[in-house]
């Protein structure tokens, strides 16, 4: 029988129906009676007055409007061991309840009475009680079996109890009912002693979801329960042979590998061990793992296995019933469990919540549980985890309403998912107002990057604002329907009030030489002038500068026609003005005076508000014999291809966005050391030392051994691993004479030269990193690298900054050479720049 298989039969239920139950002479234990209806999940928490209280209200809660129609698993409350293998008789429809040794708390006589008629089905429900009369007594198992018997019932539910002569016999009796250890399933071995059972709470709802036997042992080694019960799955015909042990080796010994390993000749690729520091660093641990390598199975179109992240659920860490009785309801919920500290604050909890968020973007941490009262996990701990995750609610801000202004800006306390950003920019009309009106603004600027803290976007308005203009963004309320999106966050909703803006912008000017008169100023036609102001402008109309704009000396000339204007930057702070040629009433510019001062006036030069500056722009028109000065205004790298490093038939790969992708890679070799008699591999980065160390028995040790030695180390996942192995997974492994060096990673850059004046580049440069430039930089071109047109407009290529891109093999300080000729960053006159470029590739 497949996972598959048994789990779809698992999600079947039926309707409510109304039931009694007599429980005769047995006593029924105080606690306040529990609701008949399922807790709303909108509440968040579930919980009752007592352990046995919240055991009933999420068993309710798990089957909603359905019914226990699987039967029931009841276990003792008064210790956790025959419980924590329990999770693997839960289903769907079959939840856990708790009872003392020798009586029914009164919730649980509540439940089994709102339910006892849907127990009278032709199915036959399993009722499994589990543990010895140590644990529930034989009058509890009578009352249990009386309680949930419907009189002329012909096909009653069957109660069975299921136990051994100690809790870890029981738990192999668990893995011996029928139907529960299949050949193909994964066994888990996790502690079952008391004070030990927190790693075993981590892994429950993945037995109850893929119905995989929990095997209990001890610290110090295999119970000889565990080793009757492992044996007995290994000998089945056609095992699976897959282990999954759950805790460091101080919770379950390495004796276990050993004897799976040596003994019974377990391949090592076939054993996965999830453990971390203490418990709550083994919980996050093994939730990444159900995140990452429980991949949903799809059935007719519908996910089966769902522990994506959107679903969490705390519970506490310090006490083990809730999360024990919470197996099965986490399974249907697709929830990861995520243990806590009563208060909270715990920094393995609170990464998971960050995790969780970065690793499954859509929806996560949407649905937030908390399982148990708050003697269990208080309202600290839930206040922490949320505000440790990125999904927490927003915050807005607008600013930038001026009078005459044409956008405002929205700033937000924290990124936007890829779909709330889709859903700002599809809902704009909804979600913007101009006094009260809606808006269909216009976003500019990307709301939605990967790995930021906060956002912002001009947004459009339809006209210039006036005075008293109220521009609101509405933000979203979580839960409440915007343009069909449902937000499962809040984000803040923002407002300002167009006010006149009074402050004066600055302006300089600077000029240029005219056209093919090499250094000499002797005429107007063509010559440049570079405006500069500390706020976006507009100038003159605002696509020319107006006749009668620009003066030259003490004369007072003025342009009769207008000149050509073109702005050099995106944000209208810098202007590049070319005169006008065919003006010939316009002085002839000299290199002395009076003709040599050219004035732009500040009446043509205007902020949002209508501001102009304070004095009048001027500019000397001397002689341009400088070539253009060039510095790095920027650099960003990113990774473009991962180093790669094999030997023999094992090949290693950074990951991905991992923490050796990229050139970095390059910079450190791996080798193959052959140790005999070594269990399993083992594998050490060290990042001081730039190496990668694999340990193993060369003779008998295999490429997929590798593999699982990775996974086990967290070196390789698919959201944690720095490393990916590749290879044939039987085929042995080599021994390295020479550590493997690798070349293959690669880190593409984007870096901005910016200069003191417009200048053109072609490809007169070289860049180098690490001294180095031929094989180990590649691919490097500037953005527009066309000479000027001295027959032709200038105003095409003017630009104060151009983006170089290239790809490194190296790291580290890099530069930018340039020719002393045409190919290299000439100005408009011709000046070549030649000094370096230095920034630093990392």
């Amino acid at each position: 029988m497949t996972i598959q298989r048994k789990r779809v039969a698992k999600r079947l239920a039926s309707g409510l129906l109304a039931g009694a139950l007599a429980l005769g002479g047995l006593a029924i234990s105080g606690g306040t009676a529990s609701a008949k209806t399922p807790l709303s999940p909108s509440t968040n928490r579930i919980a009752g007055a007592d352990r046995y209280e919240t055991a009933v209200a999420i068993a309710r809660n798990q089957l909603g409007t359905g019914n226990p129609t699987d039967g029931l698993v009841i276990a003792t409350g008064e210790s956790s061991a025959d419980a924590l293998a329990a999770a693997v008789l839960t289903t769907d429809s079959r939840p856990m309840l708790l009872v003392r040794k020798d009586s029914i708390p009164s919730s649980v006589a509540d439940f089994i009475s709102d339910y006892k008629a849907s127990l009278a089905v032709a199915a036959a429900p399993k009722i499994y009680v589990v543990g010895g009369e140590s644990a529930i007594s034989a009058d509890v198992l009578t009352a249990i079996t009386a309680a949930v018997t419907t009189t002329g019932d012909t096909t009653p539910p069957s109660v069975t109890r299921v136990s051994g002569a100690d809790r870890y016999a029981t738990a192999k009796a668990i893995g011996d009912v029928a139907g529960i250890t299949d050949a193909t399933d994964t066994l888990i071995i996790a502690n079952g002693q008391d004070g030990k059972w927190a790693d075993a709470l981590s892994a429950g709802p993945v037995s109850a979801e893929k119905e995989w036997p929990i095997v209990l042992t001890n610290s110090t080694g295999l119970d000889a329960s565990a080793q009757a019960a492992i044996d007995a799955y290994l000998a089945m015909p056609g095992s699976a042979k897959s282990i999954l042990i759950v805790g460091g080796p101080a919770v379950v010994s390495p004796s276990v590998e050993e004897y799976l390993i040596t003994t019974k000749l377990v391949a090592p690729a076939n054993v996965r061990r999830i453990g971390g520091t203490d418990r709550y660093n083994t919980n996050l641990l093994f939730n990444v793992y159900m995140l990452n390598d429980l991949a949903p199975a799809l059935v007719g179109g519908a996910p089966l296995g769902v522990f994506l992240g959107g679903t969490v659920a705390l519970v506490s860490g310090e006490a083990p019933y809730d999360a024990l009785v919470a197996a099965s309801w986490a399974a249907k919920k697709g929830a990861h469990l995520a243990l806590t500290p009563v208060a909270g604050g715990n920094v393995n909890t609170l990464t998971l919540s960050g995790t969780l968020e970065a690793l499954s973007e859509a929806g996560t941490n949407s649905n937030l549980y908390v399982l148990g009262g708050r003697s269990a996990v208080a309202d600290s701990a839930k206040n922490a985890y949320v505000a440790a995750s990125t999904a927490t609610d927003l915050t807005a801000s607008l600013s930038g309403c001026t009078v005459g202004a044409t956008s405002v800006m929205l700033t937000l306390s924290g990124k936007l998912t890829s779909t709330e950003w889709s859903k700002v920019s599809q809902s704009a009309a909804a979600l913007f107002k101009k006094n009260a009106v809606a808006h269909d603004a216009q976003a500019l600027t990307d709301l939605y990057s990967p790995g930021g803290t906060k956002r912002l976007a001009f947004l459009v308005t339809t006209s210039a604002l006036a005075l008293d203009d109220v521009m609101k963004f509405g933000g979203f309320v979580e839960g409440t329907t915007v343009s069909g999106y449902v937000p499962t966050r809040n984000i803040g909703s923002a407002s300002c009030t167009a006010t006149y803006d009074l402050v004066k912008p600055t302006a300089t000017l600077r000029a240029w030489s005219g056209v093919g008169n090499g250094a000499t100023v002797t005429t107007s036609a063509g010559a440049m002038f570079l405006l500069t102001t500390n706020e976006g402008v507009t100038l003159g109309n605002g696509v020319t500068v107006s006749a009668g704009a620009l003066t030259v000396g003490t004369s007072g000339a003025t342009n009769s026609s207008p000149a050509k204007v073109s702005v050099i930057n995106g944000s209208a702070t810098k202007w590049l003005i070319q005169l006008d040629a065919a003006d010939a009433t316009f002085p002839t510019l000299s290199s002395t005076a009076p003709y040599n001062t050219v004035t732009l006036g500040a009446a043509y030069i205007k902020d949002s508000g209508g501001n102009s500056p304070a004095t009048d722009a001027a500019a000397t028109a001397l002689p341009d014999v400088v070539g253009p000065v060039l510095s790095s205004a920027g650099v960003s790298c990113s990774a473009s291809a991962v180093a790669t490093w094999t030997a023999g038939a094992l090949t290693l790969k950074a990951a991905v966005d991992g923490a050796l992708d990229g050139a970095l890679g390059n910079q450190y070799t791996m080798s193959v050391v052959n140790q005999r008699g070594k269990t399993a591999p083992s594998v050490a980065i060290d990042d001081t030392a730039k190496t990668i160390t694999i340990t193993a028995d060369t003779g008998y040790h295999k490429v997929g051994d590798v593999t699982m030695a990775l996974k086990n180390a967290w070196l390789e996942d698919a959201y944690l691993g720095s490393v990916a192995s590749s290879g044939t997974a039987t085929s042995l492994l080599t021994a390295t004479t020479l550590p493997a060096v690798s070349l293959a990673g690669a880190t593409a850059c984007e870096v901005t030269l910016a200069s003191d004046e417009p200048f053109v580049l072609n490809d007169g440069f070289t860049v180098a990193v690490g001294g180095l430039s031929s094989g180990y930089v590649t691919g490097a071109t500037v953005s527009a690298a066309q000479s000027f047109d001295a027959t032709g407009d200038f105003l095409s290529n003017a630009k104060v900054s151009r983006t170089l891109t290239f790809t490194t093999k190296l790291l580290g300080s890099a530069s930018v050479g340039f020719l002393a000729t045409a190919a290299g960053p000439n100005d408009l006159k011709g000046n070549v720049g030649t000094t370096p470029v230095t920034f630093t590739v990392g």
